[in-house]
C-alpha cells in the first residue's frame, strides 16, 4: 500500500512539473478575424465620413463597434511581413474577442 502511495505521489509530482503553459498568438497573422474594432467620435478635420454633424460642424456620435469606413485598423505588408496598421485618423480601440488572463504580452511597434 505504501509503495502504491509513493508511486502515485511521484507520478503526480512529475506530471505537475512537465505541464508548461502553451503560447497562444491572439493574431492569426493574416487578417483581423477574431478582433473587435471600436472608433470614437471623429475630429472635425476628418473628411469623407457619412455621419451627422451638429450645427458647429462637429460629429455628433461615435462610429462605434465594427464601423471603420476609413480602415483605421488594417493589415498591411511591411518589410515582407504582415502587420496591423493603425492610421490614427480617428481615436479608437482594438481588442480580441477572446479573454486572456495571467499572460505575457510581446509586441513590436513602429511609430511614424
Amino acid at each position: 500500500m505504501r509503495l502504491i502511495l509513493i508511486t502515485a505521489t511521484c507520478l503526480l509530482f512529475f506530471q505537475c512539473q512537465t505541464d508548461q503553459p502553451q503560447w497562444e498568438d491572439p493574431w492569426n497573422g493574416e487578417n483581423l478575424d477574431g478582433w473587435v474594432k471600436f472608433l470614437g467620435t471623429p475630429h472635425t478635420s476628418v473628411q469623407n465620413i457619412d455621419l451627422a454633424r451638429d450645427s458647429t460642424g462637429k460629429y455628433s456620435s461615435p462610429l462605434g463597434i465594427g464601423n471603420d469606413p476609413l480602415n483605421v485598423f488594417s493589415v498591411v505588408e511591411l518589410e515582407n511581413e504582415k502587420v496591423i496598421r493603425v492610421s490614427g485618423q480617428i481615436f479608437g480601440t482594438i481588442h480580441t474577442k477572446d479573454d486572456y488572463g495571467n499572460f505575457h504580452l510581446k509586441l513590436k511597434y513602429k511609430w511614424g
